[in-house]
């Protein structure tokens, strides 16, 4: 368990907006507000006035699970609409660093929207209602499974929101994202086969590897798996590249495949300018010649089963 302290420090933006949303609510309900302690290292406090009609005791209550879950939501309308710029090809560098503050902000803020249980508790005694009886019961429970992160999951789900419903409006926005994920683990798998100075491949040797993630509990070696569930694969091989020359080298190629592939997705990522990639030939091993000419690394290749083929010429002596 993270010490109180701790969670108080990251937390910060939470408890300052919990605490002001007691206050903004006492204000506009006419209760005095004596106190106010917006963050400290073991939370924050509002001392007022006692509450004179029912209606106040419960929103001033229950004034966190409103400001705090809206503006989280705020966060989460701000994520989804940088998903969006980036669906338009609009993606400076800033663009990222946006993303995280919003994510940061906005989990930290909704994470801190459950009311304690004083809080329902005052609300509870002061109606007197069976309903807020049940109500506060359940913000017990909560309170006590924040242990297992409860409280952060609800940010969670509040800040997606926002980002669910653009795309499943807009089908098209979310095979984007999709392609772009698929696109970015093949140059990932690509990057750690180059990276492997070890690689040295005899005449006619081919390797091929899946890629794959160790469980560092369990030190069992598990697939890397794409959107929908299929693998990614390589295959390694030499080919004799003529030069510019017009003298033979000996070059490593590497073919990347993932399966499962929705035809949309296939289509998107056809379309995108793919780092590193340019050129219209299939390098499926099987198909390349020695003294075949090889000038640039080939476009991504979607095949009729669902697959697609990524081809790299990393540009190196065997």
């Amino acid at each position: 368990m993270i010490p109180k302290q701790i969670m108080a420090i990251i937390g910060f933006a939470g408890i300052i907006v919990h605490e002001w949303a007691h206050k903004f609510f006492c204000n506009r309900f006419g209760v005095e507000v004596f106190k106010i302690k917006y963050w400290s290292m073991n939370g924050g406090y509002v001392n007022h006035a006692p509450i004179q009609n029912q209606r106040a005791a419960i929103f001033i209550a229950f004034a966190p699970l409103i400001v705090n879950t809206l503006v989280a939501m705020a966060f989460g309308v701000g994520i989804a609409i940088i998903r969006l710029l980036e669906f338009y090809n609009y993606n400076p560098d800033w663009l990222s660093h946006v993303n995280i503050a919003f994510w940061y902000f906005g989990i930290t803020i909704g994470a801190h929207a459950f009311p304690s249980e004083e809080d329902t508790k005052g609300a509870s005694d002061y109606t007197k209602l069976i309903k807020l009886r049940i109500v506060h019961f359940i913000f017990i429970v909560l309170n006590k499974l924040r242990f297992f992160w409860v409280d952060y999951l609800y940010a969670l789900l509040i800040i997606s929101i926002p980002t669910i419903v653009l795309t499943n409006a807009a089908p098209d926005i979310k095979a984007h994202g999709r392609a772009n994920a698929i696109v970015k683990e093949v140059m990932e798998f690509k990057k750690s086969i180059e990276s492997d100075k070890s690689l040295k491949l005899n005449d006619g040797e081919v390797l091929n590897a899946h890629w794959q993630r160790i469980n560092k509990k369990t030190n069992i070696s598990n697939d890397i798996t794409n959107p929908f569930g299929g693998t990614y694969s390589a295959t390694v091989f030499n080919i004799d590249a003529q030069q510019k020359n017009e003298e033979y080298k000996e070059i490593t190629v590497v073919i990347i495949t993932t399966d499962k592939v929705s035809e949309d997705v296939c289509k998107k990522i056809l379309t995108k300018e793919v780092e590193g990639m340019n050129g219209i030939e299939d390098r499926r091993p099987k198909l390349v010649q020695t003294e075949e000419e090889v000038e640039t690394d080939t476009p991504p290749i979607c095949k009729d089963d669902n697959m697609i083929i990524f081809a790299f010429n990393l540009g190196r002596q065997a």
